[in-house]
């Protein structure tokens, strides 16, 4: 008992909570007392997701059994660290915000006024950017200003499970939905979302934002292809940002250009060479398919985008890099041909009720013939038709049976090389031996003639069968 007062004595002395003076230690002893302590809180408790470290800033800040009461468990001392278990949602009587924290230094745990420390963001601003969050939130704006504190207490009680964007590459909500199994795993606890990106998700380049994905800011822009995911995502918020680079496709977008499918019947072999995942083959496209002009849709093909509009031979050449960025910023919504198996305005007008249930929007023929016209067999093309291709060469129906994506890779691939008819309106045998001046022009460049026809041909009255 007597090191036990000596150590008290020393405790609070050293601490300066007491002076150097006499003073008379009362313990009181009880029948059946725990032979062991009761635990503390840990000041590293993981469960506890929305604790934030923070200082002590005043020379003597009293922790307190209730918000602004009268009993006082200890004193805390300038400097000393803390964390913060619970921040008040109001002020108390003495119009102070009392927070729960508990001391680094000895456990000490209980009630403190909020004016008395400075408590830390636990989240990198990668995760929770408080002045974007008010940017982004003007009616936050509007009563928190930039006050941190605030901003960051609206995030983890409401921001975060209302879907609200926390930072330009993270949404919480948004990242449970493009990985389910975590969903599955965390419910619909926000703030866990926010401890897997900072832990594992940004390392594992998880899309976390519907405006950043972190593998197509990497492999689309050629000077940062060496950087790993965090030099990413900081460059894109130091600087990426802010010079307009482009940072992602929306999902639409993406389906118009890209299907992993596609990609692999196009590039056979390629799947066994880069990885037996969709992942791996959208990683390829990105990173060389789009520079090296390889086919990834039945919507956009790269040559075709050059040869079927007048001019982009001079002005692109061989920069298919160049050619992707122009459809995606200008020849998407202008509906410009991309593609001799779909062209926008044929399948308007093969169908002018769809054109005006559209009002004429472009993107949406695309999103239409990918999630039901192919599908349909509807006529989408002036060269191309899937269920007439299939009927002239009989034996692509009994082989390919009804899967029309693969008749169409198979013209792709095949039938446009070796000038098999593809549909009834166009029979390119015909069309090569009926015009002698594109016999001395494309010889036996066959997928040429299908270009002219496309281009120009049915322009200028030409006959095609």
């Amino acid at each position: 008992m007597g090191s036990l007062l000596c150590f008290l004595k020393n405790y609070y002395t050293t601490s300066s909570t007491i002076g150097r003076v006499n003073h008379t230690f009362i313990i009181p002893l009880y029948e059946n007392m725990p032979k062991t302590a009761c635990a503390r809180p840990s000041t590293s408790e993981n469960s506890v997701l929305n604790a934030k470290d923070g200082v002590v800033t005043t020379d003597r800040l009293a922790v307190r059994a209730t918000p602004n009461g009268s009993r006082v468990i200890s004193y805390l001392n300038r400097n000393e660290k803390i964390k913060v278990l619970e921040r008040a949602k109001s002020t108390a009587s003495d119009g102070n915000y009392w927070d729960i924290i508990v001391s680094n230094t000895d456990g000490t745990y209980g009630y403190a006024p909020r004016s008395g420390f400075s408590a830390q963001n636990p989240f990198p601003t990668y995760v929770f950017d408080y002045q974007y969050y008010a940017d982004s939130n003007p009616e936050l704006k509007a009563v928190y200003g930039y006050d941190e504190n605030q901003l960051y207490d609206h995030f983890v009680l409401y921001g975060a499970k209302e879907g609200r964007t926390s930072s330009p590459v993270f949404n919480a909500e948004y990242y449970f939905q493009q990985n389910p199994g975590l969903r599955e795993f965390y419910g619909n606890n926000h703030i866990e979302a926010c401890n897997h990106f900072m832990n594992y998700g940004c390392k594992e380049y998880r899309r976390s934002s519907p405006e950043f994905d972190v593998i197509f800011y990497k492999f689309y822009n050629k000077d940062l292809s060496q950087m790993d995911s965090f030099q990413l995502i900081q460059h894109y918020m130091n600087s990426g940002r802010k010079e307009g680079r482009w940072a992602y496709l929306t999902p639409e977008d993406e389906s118009i250009v890209f299907d992993a499918k596609i990609y692999d019947l196009c590039n056979p072999g390629l799947r066994k060479a880069v990885g037996n995942t969709d992942q791996a083959l959208k990683e390829h496209w990105l990173q060389f398919g789009i520079s090296e002009g390889r086919i990834a849709s039945l919507m956009y093909d790269s040559t075709a985008y050059r040869s079927l509009n007048n001019g982009f031979d001079k002005l692109y050449g061989n920069n298919h890099y160049e050619l992707f960025r122009h459809f995606m910023l200008y020849g998407l919504k202008e509906g410009r041909d991309a593609s001799v198996i779909f062209s926008p305005t044929k399948y308007y007008e093969e169908d002018p009720g769809l054109k005006k249930l559209y009002n004429g929007d472009y993107k949406k023929a695309y999103l239409h013939f990918k999630n039901y016209g192919l599908k349909e067999g509807r006529t989408a093309s002036y060269v191309f038709n899937v269920v007439a291709y299939m009927n002239l060469n009989p034996g692509l129906k009994e082989f390919f049976a009804n899967d029309y994506e693969a008749v169409c890779t198979h013209f792709l691939n095949y039938g446009i090389k070796e000038a098999r008819r593809s549909s009834t309106t166009f029979d390119i045998i015909f069309y090569m031996n009926y015009y002698e001046d594109l016999r001395k022009a494309y010889k036996n460049n066959y997928k040429e003639y299908y270009m002219h026809y496309i281009r120009q041909g049915r322009l200028e009255g030409r006959k095609a069968k």
